[in-house]
């Protein structure tokens, strides 16, 4: 195949591969099992707590060395939710239990698992 340049004398061969993304019907968890990085697995994080405990929790996640950007969802309970990797999970539990939280409150899940 070529293209044709501005030039009206110039041809440009084109690649007959195509570009960008291929789409097959493979699905998602057959390609790819994990998201990992040097610290693990990329994992959700989700602490269910009362409306009333939501600001302690804020407060004790603030002191987390890694930055956290939590969705907050409000149900009966309220949800937060944020990624972390799996090498620093250890430090999440610590900073909650220093704070009063027990670990029963937290849920971890694999990040594919919990978007799909």
């Amino acid at each position: 195949m070529l293209k044709v340049s501005r030039s009206p004398r110039i041809y440009i061969p084109c690649d007959p591969q195509p570009q960008g993304f291929l789409c097959d019907r493979t699905p998602l968890e057959d390609i790819v099992t994990t998201l990992r990085g040097r610290e693990g697995e990329l994992v959700l994080v989700r602490i269910s707590v009362s409306p009333k405990l939501l600001e302690d929790l804020l407060e004790a996640l603030a002191e987390i060395s890694f930055p956290i950007n939590p969705e907050i969802q409000h149900n009966p309970s309220t949800r937060v939710e944020f990624p972390a990797y799996q090498g620093r999970i250890e430090e999440v539990h610590d900073v909650l239990a220093r704070s009063g939280f027990p670990a029963s409150m937290i849920e971890i899940r694999a990040m594919l698992t919990a978007i799909a």
